[in-house]
């Protein structure tokens, strides 16, 4: 069976958790980050087929997250999950 990976940053472990959860229980592989810091070399060491993407400790928002994944990774498919959410911050995350 081809597994996808995927990686799930966010600072709320119970949101990290209970997407993981439910990931694998469809048969994929997650990898979980909670601190900006370990974004660059989970990047480097690893390839993920898809990033769920929220604001880990450290960072200043979502946005700054999905432009390093954009950097690393251009055709890596993002979900960016949200808490603040407004009408130009949807219109920015599909722009960029």
């Amino acid at each position: 069976m081809n597994r996808n990976h995927v990686l799930v940053i966010d600072a709320d472990p119970s949101f990290l958790d209970a997407v993981r959860r439910n990931l694998e229980a469809t048969g994929n592989r997650v990898s979980t980050i909670a601190d900006e810091s370990a974004l660059c070399d989970t990047l480097e060491q690893e390839s993920f087929d898809l990033a769920v993407c929220g604001a880990p400790e450290g960072s200043s928002d979502e946005f700054t997250i999905m432009q390093q994944l954009r950097t690393a990774s251009p055709d890596l498919p993002i979900i960016l999950v949200t808490r603040g959410g407004s009408i130009e911050g949807a219109i920015q995350a599909m722009r960029e």
